[in-house]
């Protein structure tokens, strides 16, 4: 039911433990030769987008490396209502609350550290072989030692995405598509210059806030990636041959924990951190491959600018390059990119392609039952292990799983998510089948299911034939883009437990 890709955060946190195990020098039980210690460390991002797998896999490199001496385990999470995620993380890694996290490179600037700010210079890094060359060049310590002042430790930067322009409704394609309105920026005073150059204002909202003001028509667009089908609404339309600038992650860790380890373990950490940035290398997917599944699986469209149109946009942000450049270090980095990216061959063009939405007729059900039938507050447990197995990927099964709570009142529903979104929904009960429609943005859900109860426990599963799927507007109203088979009935897989009477 949850299909966009929030921001919600999955942590992997850590205390260290000073003076435990072994003295130093000897060998522990568990094969190191240094005192065991116990990492904590939080990820702005979830499991299934870059933040959240480049800390599992670090955590694992470096218990490898570290002959298991290091131990990296969860700890509080990032406060998901503030603006910035990634910013509350490294306030995490600075007050001690965490010792290690994964935090997005463009955050940094609103710190007053510029160090990373050429990655966003627009239109400089404009290929996914020519981002894994920068974050491998040795200018790439240079950007990290910008963390010092901040009382961090940055042990290495990771790939995260190519950002693409995108826009709700009409593609954004010259200069002129920006004047004018808002754009939806992640914060970060680099990114804030790049739509200003454009005419535009940044509007800095995430998550449903930005789902409620694209519907109403208050932002135009955003930078993104086409990797899924909402971004953040469904049908965002992209010019796939304008990546404007590259989003890296960093690893920090707090200098202070980090100057109590031991030389062989701090090599290890910056060891694993060099490999988790090789390993996230490995998992590029052609962008041509990925925008024509973002039209046929997501039901995205993607445009591509003319050479007139491009050079419109990039004349219009040179000033921003110039205004990044001031600072010694960003100019230096600047440089070295430019020196880099004579060597790499650009990527193909990606085609152009149209929504193939699959779209199907939203059922019909006469209310035909007693409406109050199943009335009352009810729990639903959404277990990520069935959906994985359902053939969800790992950001869907993590968007979904958890606690949900249905208050269900005569045709009227509202539900809690799991990390604390409500939803509304209509519903009608027709024998024992049930049709819930939502339509909020966000919420928009079409739930054709069969209701069996039995006391305070009830079951819910799709139609036999039928899918649940996401409601279209406009000209396509009374039709739904089904969900992947196998959603519904995972999603629904455990049973609905009454917890009391609505209020």
């Amino acid at each position: 039911m949850t299909r966009r890709n929030q921001a919600a955060i999955v942590a992997i946190t850590a205390v260290l433990v000073a003076g435990c195990g072994s003295a130093a020098g000897q060998v522990t039980v568990n094969g190191a030769v240094d005192a065991p210690v116990t990492i904590t460390a939080t990820s702005y991002s979830v499991t299934g987008r870059s933040g959240g797998d480049q800390l599992v896999k670090f955590t694992e490199l470096a218990s490898t490396l570290s002959n298991g001496s290091i131990a990296i385990t969860p700890g509080p999470e990032p406060d998901s209502s503030r603006p910035d995620t990634s910013a509350e993380a490294i306030a995490m890694a600075q007050d001690g609350r965490v010792q290690l996290a994964v935090v997005s490179a463009r955050t940094f600037d609103t710190l007053g550290v510029t160090s990373f700010q050429a990655l966003q210079a627009p239109y400089l890094v404009t290929s996914n072989e020519l981002a894994d060359r920068i974050l491998a060049d040795p200018v790439a310590a240079t950007m990290l030692d910008g963390t010092q002042p901040l009382g961090l430790v940055g042990l290495g930067l990771a790939y995260d995405f190519l950002a693409y322009p995108g826009g709700f409704g009409q593609p954004v394609l010259t200069p002129e598509d920006y004047a004018g309105k808002a754009f939806q920026v992640r914060p970060s005073r680099a990114n804030d210059l790049l739509v200003q150059a454009l005419g535009g204002t940044p509007d800095p909202r995430n998550g449903p806030d930005l789902e409620q003001a694209v519907a109403d028509n208050e932002v135009r667009g955003n930078w993104e990636k086409f990797d899924g089908p909402t971004q953040p609404v469904a049908g965002e339309i992209f010019t796939a041959n304008e990546p404007a600038f590259l989003r890296a992650n960093v690893i920090v860790m707090n200098a202070k924990v980090f100057g109590g380890l031991s030389a062989a373990q701090q090599q290890a950490l910056r060891t694993a951190a060099a490999q988790t940035r090789e390993w996230m290398a490995t998992r590029h997917e052609d962008p041509a491959t990925l925008a024509a599944a973002y039209c046929s699986d997501s039901g995205g469209r993607i445009v591509i600018a003319t050479p007139d149109q491009f050079a419109a946009m990039k004349t219009a942000t040179e000033q921003v390059v110039s205004t990044l450049a001031e600072q010694d270090v960003t100019r230096t980095v600047i440089a070295r990119i430019r020196e880099l990216a004579r060597d790499v061959t650009p990527p193909a063009t990606p085609a152009p392609c149209e929504p193939d939405n699959h779209s199907v007729a939203i059922p019909e059900l006469a209310a035909d039952a007693d409406q109050s039938a199943i009335n009352g507050v009810w729990r639903l447990d959404v277990d990520a292990g069935v959906l994985l197995a359902a053939g969800l990927s790992e950001l869907d099964a993590s968007n979904n799983a958890g606690t949900w709570t249905f208050t269900l009142t005569d045709g009227e529903a509202t539900y809690t998510e799991p990390r604390g979104r409500v939803c509304r929904m209509t519903y009608v009960l027709g024998g024992d089948h049930f049709l819930g429609i939502g339509r909020e943005p966000g919420c928009n859900n079409v739930l054709p299911l069969v209701v069996a109860r039995s006391g305070d426990q009830m079951q819910m599963t799709p139609w036999p034939g039928t899918a649940t799927g996401v409601p279209l507007t406009g000209d396509d109203e009374g039709r739904m883009v089904p969900d992947p088979a196998g959603f519904a009935a995972a999603f629904f897989h455990n049973p609905f437990i009454r917890l009391g009477d609505a209020n």
